[in-house]
């Protein structure tokens, strides 16, 4: 990225960060009780077909049971959608927020990661793991660990569709001139020229309508630039996508 569009990105990810803080307080109550109640009409809707079922109702009155119980799913799913672009929004905080960096495994939290995104990966997906047993890193290990999900769940998104056995992610860690390395590589759909130079900036996405808000990579830009280190992608369409992430080495430890 050049430095003229890393000022761009940076004023754009601190314009939202001014922004984020009353406009997630003010959704976020609302949004809260219309999840709370929506799920105590779940409850009670489970409650009217039991009855229905046990007064032996016809068909008819079953079909319009089961279509509520559909609208209502629907519309948690919706309102769970708002929460999370909330509390995604919420995230761009003040870097001084992340307070004190702790030493942490960088393998740890690489591996957690994982975890994370193995969950929403296509069937039979397996993520290769290469991952350096001794690098160590000063962080907020939550933050770097959000950053490292972001990016591995772009990648398994990008697989959506390809038969299994054909869908491949491998991830590596090494370190070099005190520096910890990461590199996420898969060989899904890939990312147009014309939208890579735009992937970090904020509510800018590749994903249909509904699949992603925008902000994965912005937030893991701003988290990667918080900790003193970079991040870059490339692509080739239809090919497959790099991302490589570089974050200061914790210094060794004195005796």
């Amino acid at each position: 990225m050049s430095l003229q569009r890393q000022l761009v990105v940076s004023a754009r990810l601190a314009a939202v960060g001014d922004l984020s803080k009353p406009i997630s307080q003010s959704i976020h109550d609302p949004v809260a009780r219309v999840c709370d109640q929506l799920e105590g009409l779940a409850i009670d809707w489970q409650t009217v077909a039991h009855i229905c079922e046990l007064a032996e109702l016809e068909d008819a009155c079953r079909e319009a049971i089961d279509e509520g119980e559909e609208l209502i799913s629907e519309c948690v799913e919706g309102a769970e959608r708002v929460f999370e672009i909330v509390r995604e929004v919420g995230s761009f905080t003040e870097e001084s927020a992340y307070g004190l960096f702790v030493r942490h495994s960088f393998e740890r939290i690489v591996q957690r990661a994982i975890r994370i995104a193995s969950v929403q990966a296509p069937s039979g997906l397996v993520i290769e793991a290469r991952l350096d047993h001794d690098i160590e890193i000063l962080c907020h290990f939550s933050e770097i660990e959000r950053a490292v999900t972001n990016l591995l769940v772009n990648a398994v998104h990008a697989l959506d569709g390809k038969p299994p056995g054909e869908a491949h992610v491998v991830v590596a860690t090494a370190a070099h001139g005190g520096r910890a390395m990461l590199h996420i590589e898969d060989d899904g759909c890939g990312i147009e020229a014309d939208a890579l130079d735009r992937i970090f900036d904020p509510f800018f996405t590749t994903k249909p309508i509904g699949k992603g808000t925008g902000l994965g990579l912005a937030i893991s830009h701003r988290i990667v630039k918080a900790h003193g280190g970079e991040i870059r992608i490339s692509s080739i369409p239809g090919c497959g996508t790099s991302a490589s992430v570089e974050l200061p080495c914790a210094p060794a430890d004195s005796d």
